[in-house]
C-alpha cells in the first residue's frame, strides 16, 4: 500500500471514495458529501501536511484522510478517515491513524504546544475500530457526544405562516456577503459559500425581516450521486439559525419545514441532522417539526504532548 500526500488532481478521487463508502452501508452518519467538502475547503489549514492518501498496487485509491480545526490557532485537530469499502487491507486503518499520530507530534514539536487529536470510530467494523482506537491511546471524551435525529418524508409538508412582513426566499447572490456576517456557526470560506449557492445539490432559504434584514436561515443539503447507489435517499438539513432579536416568531420551524419539502420534491425519502446532546433547544425545535432521535455518536481522544 503507497501513502502519499494529496495533489489538486485527486479531489474528485476523494469525494467518490467518500461516496462509494457511504453507499455500501453508511448513509446515515456523517461526514456528508458536502460535511467532507466544507472541511475540505474551510477547516485544512495547511493541505500538503494534513491530507493524505492510500493507494493499492494498481493505483487504486484505498483510503484517504483529512485532518482539520475550526480555526489555524487551535491546538486542536479532528481526523477524517475514508475507506474504500471493498479494500480490506488488514492494515491500513492503523497506518492511518498512525500516519495522523505522526503528523500531530510532529506539530506539538513545531509549535510547543500540547495537542488534541480527536476521531469517531467508523460505523463499518465499529466494535473493532474502537478497539484500533484504543491500542493508539485514544479514549472517549468525556465532554457529551453527537446526537442523529431523523424523520421520514411520506407526504407534502404544509408550510408554516409567517408574520406580518416576513419573508422566506432562497438566498440570492446578492445578499451573500450579508449572510456571511451572519452566519453563526465557524466560518467558511467565501468561495465556499458560492460554491455552494450554485450548487443544485445544496440549498440556502433565508428569512427577511420587514425592514430587509437576514433575521434567520436553514441550509439543507443531497447528494444525487450517493442515491444512485443507494436505495436510501437521505437529505440533511446543515445548518439552521434565527438570529436572537427574532426569536419566538417560528422562523426556525418555518425554515425547517420550507427544507424538508424542497428535499422531498427533490427526491429524499428521508431528512436527518446531527445536533450536540446538550442542545436542548436544537432538539426541541427538531421534534416540535416531526423528528426522533435516531442514534448517537462519541468522540475519541488523544493527548499528544512533545512540546518539551
Amino acid at each position: 500500500m503507497r501513502m502519499r500526500a494529496f495533489t489538486p488532481g485527486d479531489r474528485k478521487r476523494m469525494l467518490d471514495l467518500l461516496v462509494s463508502y457511504r453507499a455500501a452501508g453508511y448513509v446515515t452518519r456523517y461526514p456528508t458529501v458536502w460535511r467532507f467538502q466544507l472541511l475540505f475547503d474551510s477547516r485544512v489549514w495547511d493541505v500538503e501536511h494534513d491530507v493524505q492518501l492510500w493507494e493499492d498496487a494498481q493505483g487504486q485509491l484505498a483510503a484517504c484522510a483529512l485532518l482539520w480545526k475550526r480555526r489555524p490557532e487551535q491546538s486542536y485537530y479532528a481526523l477524517e478517515r475514508v475507506f474504500h469499502p471493498e479494500i480490506t487491507e488488514p492494515g491500513l486503518p492503523a497506518a492511518v491513524l498512525d500516519w495522523a499520530i505522526a503528523r500531530t507530534t510532529a506539530e506539538s514539536v513545531d509549535k510547543h504546544v500540547k495537542i488534541s487529536l480527536a476521531a469517531f470510530p467508523l460505523e463499518k467494523n465499529i466494535d473493532q475500530d474502537i478497539r484500533l482506537l484504543e491500542n493508539k491511546g485514544f479514549s472517549r471524551g468525556t465532554k457529551g457526544y453527537n446526537v442523529y435525529m431523523s424523520m421520514p418524508l411520506t407526504h407534502p409538508v404544509t408550510p408554516a405562516v409567517l408574520p406580518d412582513g416576513f419573508q422566506l426566499q432562497p438566498l440570492a447572490e446578492e445578499d451573500l456577503e450579508c449572510y456571511q456576517a451572519a452566519y453563526g456557526f465557524t466560518a467558511v470560506t467565501i468561495e465556499h459559500q458560492r460554491a455552494l449557492l450554485h450548487s443544485p445539490e445544496y440549498q440556502h432559504f433565508i428569512i427577511k425581516a420587514p425592514d430587509g434584514t437576514l433575521a434567520a436561515y436553514v441550509e439543507c443539503s443531497f447528494s444525487q450521486d450517493e442515491w444512485t447507489r443507494n436505495q436510501q435517499r437521505v437529505g440533511w438539513i446543515d445548518y439552521v439559525q434565527t438570529q436572537p432579536d427574532f426569536h419566538r416568531h417560528g422562523l426556525a420551524q418555518a425554515l425547517m419545514l420550507a427544507g424538508f419539502e424542497h428535499l422531498r420534491k427533490q427526491g429524499a425519502t428521508c431528512i436527518m441532522l446531527i445536533t450536540r446532546h446538550d442542545n436542548e433547544p436544537a432538539q426541541a425545535l427538531f421534534k416540535k417539526v416531526g423528528m426522533s432521535f435516531a442514534g448517537e455518536e462519541y468522540v475519541y481522544q488523544k493527548e499528544i504532548d512533545a512540546s518539551s
